[in-house]
């Protein structure tokens, strides 16, 4: 029986497959092409062939594909005719998966391998659990009764569309290594999560030139699978771009340092959580543009210890009169831009102060002040409801309050600039730099003191 299966394999990849040194190369079958793949994948592992070649097409597969080798390291590079992270469809290899759980690539205990040029498409979001969930591609799926797992493999010029998560590594929480892990400019859309680590020991893992523009809850995610103790890789260029994305990180204590940079990001809702930067998480000459009707109802960013240096946080509706608000302690601040100067919220007025500084130039107009750290803004005042008369330029309150010329008025949700105060008389305001669109009116205002 086994001479009779291994002729069959024999003629399958002389009929379908041609092997030239060390390459084997497929074309897409009619129908279901999973055994013939997946046959194919077992004799380039058998006959230690290092690199399969995707002819354009489609393949469609009823179940996923697994590069394993018996417990032992493998190496297997899958490689389409062209890079594929752009919609080429002349030139696209593309698998279709015709189920909605497990994964379509998985290579468990890999080492030196490549996946490049590969359009991966689901079925839209499948199975969503902590240790199994639908992937497009997924390093370390099982544990084989140890904990050691891939490391070295490099995923390039691909797409992943419509998947709960797009890549994800070790998800089994079971197995460690899964370091030295590169996503190069790689697309992934229509997902829950675009790229997922799952334990602490994913160090030197990069993700270069992302492109991430459509429906995404979370782009890269830490804590919702696996031991959910997920590693940031180091980051460098991020494209995010659509009202469908909603945040970018969401992480928890990280015990190593890493780094960001280059992410610009239009239309989100939240920057996210990193619980605690570690010894020295930054995130470095990055652009983050906030929906203009994706309002938080607690924070843009929640974090401890995180360093922002040449950032940018912005509404994308250009009227400059929003807050951003920062939950957290040490957090820091260098040479950042704002339309107003943020919120900063922490465990206690002492924390507060001590902790949370931003530096930047310029964003508060009129405003003298050229440097701004934390410790310079009085505690916030909120105050109930209270009556703005825009014509007279006064507002006026219910009770006694002390403010100071160039204090701001702002409303809550959303935060709104209602007007700088430029005097004060009793319980009357006296106010300019109100904007166009602020009508007269009785509701609740907040008052964002500066020390003089």
């Amino acid at each position: 029986m086994r001479l009779i299966l291994t002729i069959l394999l024999f003629l399958s990849i002389q009929s379908f497959g041609q092997i030239t040194g060390n390459f084997l190369t497929v074309r897409p079958q009619a129908g279901d092409n999973h055994a013939y793949l997946q046959g194919i994948i077992r004799t380039a592992i058998t006959k230690k062939i290092k690199t399969i070649i995707f002819r354009k097409g489609t393949y469609n597969i009823s179940r996923p594909l697994l590069i394993e080798d018996s417990g032992r390291f493998v190496s297997l590079n899958l490689i389409g005719e062209d890079a594929a992270h752009f919609n080429l469809e002349e030139s696209e290899a593309r698998i279709v998966c015709n189920f909605s759980e497990g994964f379509a690539i998985g290579y468990q205990l890999a080492r030196s391998s490549l996946i490049k040029g590969l359009v991966i498409y689901g079925q839209g979001r499948g199975k969503d659990t902590r240790f199994d969930v639908y992937a497009g591609i997924s390093i370390d799926p099982f544990h084989r009764g140890n904990t050691s797992g891939s490391s070295g493999i490099l995923i390039r010029e691909c797409r992943i569309r419509n998947f709960t998560v797009g890549i994800i590594i070790s998800q089994n929480g079971v197995t460690l290594n899964a370091e030295n892990i590169h996503v190069e400019k790689v697309a992934i859309d229509h997902v829950k999560a675009a790229y997922v680590t799952c334990q602490r020991q994913s160090k030197q893992n990069t993700v270069r030139d992302l492109i991430c523009w459509d429906n995404i809850e979370t782009v890269f995610e830490g804590k919702e699978y696996g031991q959910g103790l997920g590693v940031i890789p180091y980051i460098d260029g991020a494209n995010i771009a659509s009202f469908t994305v909603g945040k970018i990180f969401n992480f928890g204590p990280q015990l190593s340092t890493t780094s960001a940079q280059k992410i610009f990001a239009e239309t989100i809702a939240q920057v996210g959580t990193i619980d605690d930067g570690g010894v020295g998480m930054t995130i470095r000459d990055s652009y983050f543009d906030f929906a203009f009707f994706k309002f938080p109802s607690d924070f843009h960013f929640s974090g401890n210890r995180i360093n922002f240096e040449n950032c940018g946080f912005r509404y994308y509706d250009d009227l400059n009169n929003k807050r951003i608000v920062f939950a957290g302690i040490d957090n820091k601040f260098e040479d950042c831009y704002f339309d107003l100067p943020p919120l900063m919220q922490a465990a206690s007025e002492d924390e507060k102060g001590r902790t949370n500084y931003y530096f930047q130039t310029g964003a508060v107009p009129s405003s003298k002040m050229k440097v701004v750290a934390h410790s310079e803004i009085e505690t916030w005042q909120w105050l109930l409801n209270q009556t703005l008369d825009v014509e007279k330029k006064t507002v006026t309150l219910d009770r006694d309050v002390v403010t100071k010329p160039g204090d701001y008025l702002v409303t809550h949700q959303p935060f709104r600039v209602v007007g700088r105060i430029v005097g004060q008389e009793g319980r009357t305001l006296f106010l300019d730099d109100i904007p166009a669109d602020v009508k007269s009116g009785w509701f609740g205002m907040g008052i964002n003191g500066f020390k003089q």
